[in-house]
């Protein structure tokens, strides 16, 4: 007869429950790594849109009137749309308002005309576990000249 000291604990099961420990700690670190990059991703996107619509109303507004202020249109050669077709990543449904640009009228004073370009698109972490105080992505481009 055994003693209670002398029996072999039963270790069926536990190679399999440390594999679903590790493995659950690596999906979630990748999908951590992954919500991230997205996150960093989108908000290059935004603020190459932000820098492109700035292009866009430059080109657009030099044939334009300096003593007016001058509007990029939403469709058109130098456009809007022409500024998000360039720009990867961003869907046209996950913008929170459509991108703007416009440029100011000439200061006669100093000369300088205002370009200002702005871009909001909503964006949510895969994970719940990150703070939920960021819900867009907004970037604002100001450029004299």
């Amino acid at each position: 007869m055994k003693s209670a000291s002398s029996r072999v604990l039963d270790r069926s099961g536990a190679v399999s429950f440390e594999l679903v420990l590790i493995f659950t700690g690596f999906l979630l670190i990748f999908i951590a790594i992954s919500d991230v990059a997205r996150f960093y991703v989108t908000a290059n996107s935004v603020r190459t849109l932000s820098g492109e619509l700035v292009r866009q109303t430059l080109i657009y507004c030099a044939t334009q009137s300096q003593t007016a202020t001058c509007t990029l249109p939403a469709t058109g050669t130098n456009s809007v749309a022409t500024a998000e077709a360039v720009v990867p990543f961003l869907g046209s449904s996950g913008f929170v308002s459509p991108p703007s640009a416009s440029r100011t009228a000439m200061d006669t004073t100093t000369g300088v005309m205002n370009i200002t370009a702005s871009a909001s698109y909503s964006f949510s972490f895969m994970l719940r576990m990150w703070p939920t105080t960021i819900s867009q992505i907004a970037q604002n481009t100001q450029v004299g000249y």
